[in-house]
């Protein structure tokens, strides 16, 4: 419930939700529920994350990470650290200290992931690790780190991660070269339909139609973005605001869709 109200961009029931099971679980008292409370935790800090409550999120973050470390929650300890480093992110801007502080999230959870062989999470790191040159201005860095993760995502046959990974591609393309751009998201809107990962194919659909509208194809526009705005209302917001649609902000058919 928390999670379809999340979706829905409704987040006092989504948190609402959340909570109540996160209390019904801690009634219980059992060390066994340990790791549920954890990853309730990290549910709550999701959806805090997903609606850009940052100091809170990185609260019950903490909350969460605390209980894993003390339990020896491994997994659970991965996703606490790749959900806090992604609240670094989103906290602008960065310091040199803030980097550091990035980086030593990143290290910390790729041994964890390197530990038990997960390839999700060894993908998940490397696009953090991704999002981190970008900011160290280290651009010249990032193909070979999209590579790496590519061939570890096509040999594990993972194509939710392999999806992620022609995203990074898409968005690495995006000011360099539209129509590879274009190319990386279809290929990651075809992966995420392959594993069946819905939110994930709104947000490719909604990068296509951006392109789409850089590269002056209206058809493409449409199509994406329609698609988009039907699974998640959000896309109407960013679309309306996104200078990647400046050009025909004011057409008809495209206000149709995001008023």
């Amino acid at each position: 419930m928390a999670e379809n109200y999340k979706y829905l961009n409704n987040k006092t029931k989504a948190i609402n939700y959340i909570s109540d099971a996160i209390q019904i679980e801690k009634d219980y008292q059992r060390t066994k529920f340990k790791e549920q409370i954890a990853d309730l935790l990290l549910q709550y800090t999701e959806i805090l994350y997903y609606f850009a409550d940052f100091e809170e999120a990185e609260e019950k973050c903490e909350e969460s990470l605390e209980i894993s470390e003390f339990n020896n929650l491994t997994t659970s300890l991965i996703n606490g650290l790749i959900l806090k480093t992604k609240i670094l992110f989103a906290k602008n801007p960065h310091t040199e200290k803030d980097l550091e502080l990035i980086k030593n999230y990143i290290n910390e959870s790729n041994d964890l992931a390197q530990s038990i062989q997960n390839p999700e999470y060894i993908i998940e790191i490397l696009i953090l690790k991704i999002r981190l040159l970008k900011k160290q201005g280290k651009d010249e860095k990032i193909i070979d780190k999209l590579q790496e993760a590519e061939k570890i995502a096509i040999n594990n046959n993972s194509p939710c991660s392999l999806g992620a990974v022609y995203e990074q591609f898409g968005l690495y393309y995006h000011p360099i070269d539209l129509d590879l751009s274009l190319k990386y998201f279809k290929k990651g809107l075809e992966e995420f339909i392959k594993c069946d990962s819905i939110q994930d194919q709104a947000e490719m659909h909604y990068n296509i139609a951006c392109v789409s509208s850089l590269l002056s194809i209206p058809e493409e526009i449409i199509d994406h973005l329609s698609i988009a705005v039907k699974i998640n209302s959000k896309y109407k917001d960013l679309a309306r605001e996104d200078e990647d649609f400046k050009t025909i902000r004011n057409q008809d058919l495209f206000r149709s869709i995001t008023d």
